[in-house]
């Protein structure tokens, strides 16, 4: 996946030891370091499980044994889900964007690349049912979906991806989604469905049933809307767990104060997951510090505020 990715489960659990400068001098190394620390911060947080039910299984990049998936656990590109007959699972795969897996769907994160306002995801679906509610894909913005006998390239916001050996079957409850098979491609809209069978063309798309419809209907309910909303609640406290590192350098080459703002640490740039900058204060006469997200709302001073303090 990008950088993010690559090094989220080092930033949510970065450390940095604190013991103090001899002098309040920076050398090139200690404000090499600094630098350092502030770019990693940058780096977006995504690729979170956050809602997990029942038997679901993760094999990491690297690794040959499956271990139990977790809320909070960092999703890497390179690595495959499967979810047992009573499994559920939410991952955050951008910070507009999530997918369901429902019981028995075996998936893999192909690719999650993201660079600025550049993203390229894809996740191949091995087998059951995959459901995916996005607020918005930007113009730059490629999400491409695979099975065994289809492939996809979305511009949808609501649907959902089923996968058999010799069948896949893919239903719009909004947007488009461009669907190729073997021998063809499709554009299926808002309500409508396609069904591809192995080395054919996707169907002609057609109207969805209500049955149809009520299924899909599960992308848009409000358990699966905050469970969006929720990734983003965490994935904004561990950046501002990530922000600390360079705050926490920048301590330790100053006699153990914090700088008098973010920007002097040079993470001053630093956006919350509602696009939002973070507010900073110094207390405990520069010993200490608060980093404020104004959260769902974007409204610092409401109940939704998110915190960090050290």
């Amino acid at each position: 996946m990008n950088k993010g990715l690559s090094a989220l489960c080092a930033l949510l659990f970065l450390t940095v030891s604190c013991a103090k400068s001899s002098a309040p001098s920076t050398t090139a190394a200690e404000t090499a370091a600094v630098t350092e620390a502030a770019a990693t911060t940058a780096a977006p947080v995504e690729g979170l499980a956050t809602m997990v039910k029942g038997t679901v299984e993760i094999m990491r990049p690297g690794e040959t044994e499956w271990k139990p998936l977790a809320v909070k656990d960092g999703v890497l590109a390179g690595s495959k889900l499967r979810a047992g007959a009573d499994g559920e699972a939410d991952i955050l795969v951008t910070a507009k964007g999530a997918i369901r897996l429902k019981p028995g769907t075996e998936i893999t994160i192909e690719e999650n690349n993201q660079t600025g306002e550049n993203v390229r995801i894809h996740v191949k679906v091995d087998a059951g049912r995959l459901l995916h509610r996005f607020d918005k894909l930007g113009a730059n913005t490629e999400y491409k979906v695979t099975t065994p006998t289809a492939g996809a390239v979305i511009r949808g916001t609501e649907f959902d991806v089923t996968a058999a050996p010799d069948q896949t079957r893919v239903r719009v409850l909004a947007g488009n989604v461009a669907v190729t098979g073997a021998s063809g491609d499709v554009t299926v809209g808002e309500k409508q469905g396609t069904t591809i069978a192995t080395n054919a063309a996707p169907t002609a798309p057609s109207q969805l049933s209500q049955k149809d419809v009520d299924a899909v209907l599960e992308c848009s309910l409000v358990n699966f809307v905050v469970a969006l909303q929720k990734a983003r609640r965490v994935a904004s406290l561990a950046e501002m767990r990530n922000i600390s590192t360079p705050l926490e350098v920048w301590a330790a080459q100053h006699d153990g104060l914090y700088p008098q703002s973010l920007a002097e640490a040079g993470v001053g740039n630093i956006l919350d997951n509602w696009k939002q900058s973070y507010e900073y204060e110094r207390i405990d006469d520069g010993k200490g510090f608060v980093i404020v997200s104004s959260g769902p709302d974007r409204v610092m001073g409401t109940d939704d505020d998110l915190e960090y303090r050290r």
